[in-house]
């Protein structure tokens, strides 16, 4: 139990339920009457314990993003070029700019980052 009397299982489920509401961590605190800290620590604790690639999707305004893998055409008769960047615009005008190489699942983890930091 923590101070509040919420058990681990109790933070687990209200965790659960602040990903699925798609609102910012202080609209789902203040609804909740939770102290911002507080979830924004079990977050944490709940995201650390995951297992590496189990990892929660980002999710903005409660729906789930993902990707798409694309793939480039040949376009009169040349092999496309190799991608020198992949740009992510989100909400509040936050561009995110991330070389072609980069992988996906790191793109989709600073998505989900940003994402959840914004509290979109």
């Amino acid at each position: 139990m923590d101070r509040g009397g919420r058990s681990v299982a109790e933070w687990e489920s209200l965790v659960a339920a602040y990903r699925r509401d798609g609102l910012s961590q202080v609209e789902f605190a203040r609804r909740h009457g939770l102290r911002l800290g507080e979830l924004q620590r079990w977050v944490r604790r709940v995201r650390a314990r995951e297992p590496r690639g189990q990892e929660q999707r980002a999710t903005v305004r409660g729906e789930a993003v993902g990707f798409v893998r694309v793939q480039m055409a040949e376009a009169c008769g040349r092999p496309p070029a190799p991608l020198e960047w992949v740009e992510a615009a989100l909400p509040r005008g936050v561009v995110l700019r991330f070389g072609g190489g980069a992988a996906v699942e790191g793109i989709a983890a600073v998505i989900g980052a940003t994402v959840e930091r914004l509290g979109c």
